[in-house]
């Protein structure tokens, strides 16, 4: 009856640590502070990126070619979190939408960003259904183009720099050059955004009236030759360069024309394939800096 009670008691002991680490981590987890946190996730051959805001507001930009993603968002979110607030797809290659089903499927999903372009492949289908069920439970669907602008209320900006025209419903010859180009904005330092943009959009850029220095760039087109033209990267003038591309690829990327570009503009660079999953931290005062295999 002794070893019974002190069986019990043991029991409840552990259950009772157990309840006070969930709290804790709980406490933890809810805690605001003054830290933008933003992951490239080593997600293969594609683009993923999971922005949280110092306010926990969660951005995620593409999804890369599989529903890899779903393993990367249980790793960097808290267990009980099965929402996100925005989610933004650049354009609708495979490699950037391949994973969005599952991730609208699996999270609440409050707004929902793309170009809108046709695009009848079987994983549009799939998107478009998604995206489709999320709207009838709330969410917001909105179109972009050029100068749309958002404040998360906690000191972050984001800021759609292309497509410089509405393509709802239109059909594209290159959906890479109709790619969602997006600055964030936090404590002055700037992230640029680039989908796969190639030289043609990266001229319209240039040219435009906009602000295109930026602090850090999401390399476009995971370093195709076409892409990171000079003129492109003076306008930018980055310290640090974040390339996701797969070790093994049938594309070659990072190119070596890319990369003698990158080296030549300064900048430090980072690469999924290299480096793994990549996290940039941002703080109050502006203070940056980059972790490697942080996954």
């Amino acid at each position: 009856m002794f070893n019974l009670y002190n069986k019990v008691i043991k029991v409840i002991i552990c259950i009772l640590i157990l309840i006070n680490g969930l709290v804790f981590s709980l406490s933890l987890s809810l805690k605001d502070n003054d830290e933008l946190k933003i992951y490239f996730f080593d997600i293969g051959q594609g683009d993923s990126i999971f922005v949280e805001t110092p306010s926990r507001k969660q951005i995620l930009i593409d999804s890369g070619p599989s529903t890899r993603v779903v393993q990367k968002l249980g790793k960097v979110m808290p267990f009980f979190d099965h929402s996100i607030d925005t989610l933004i797809l650049t354009h609708t290659d495979k490699d950037h939408i391949g994973g969005m089903p599952e991730v609208l499927n699996r999270f609440k999903v409050r707004s929902i960003l793309d170009t809108g372009i046709i695009c009848i492949t079987s994983i549009c289908d799939e998107y478009n259904k998604a995206v489709g069920n999320e709207l009838s439970h709330g969410a917001v669907r909105v179109l972009t183009h050029t100068g749309q602008r958002w404040d998360f209320g906690d000191g972050v900006f984001l800021t759609i720099l292309s497509p410089f025209e509405k393509l709802d419903q239109v059909e594209v010859s290159k959906p890479n050059e109709t790619s969602v180009v997006v600055r964030l904005d936090y404590a002055g330092r700037s992230v640029l955004f680039t989908g796969d943009i190639g030289g043609q959009t990266e001229e319209k850029l240039v040219l435009a009236d906009i602000k295109l220095k930026s602090d850090i760039l999401k390399v476009p087109h995971h370093g195709s030759k076409y892409s990171s033209s000079d003129i492109f990267l003076k306008s930018i003038d980055p310290d640090y360069a974040v390339i996701s591309v797969a070790a093994k690829n049938s594309y070659g990327h990072p190119t070596k024309e890319a990369l003698e570009r990158l080296a030549n503009s300064g900048a430090t660079l980072y690469r999924t394939d290299e480096d793994g999953d990549i996290l940039l931290h941002i703080n109050s005062k502006g203070k940056l800096w980059l972790e490697k295999n942080k996954i």
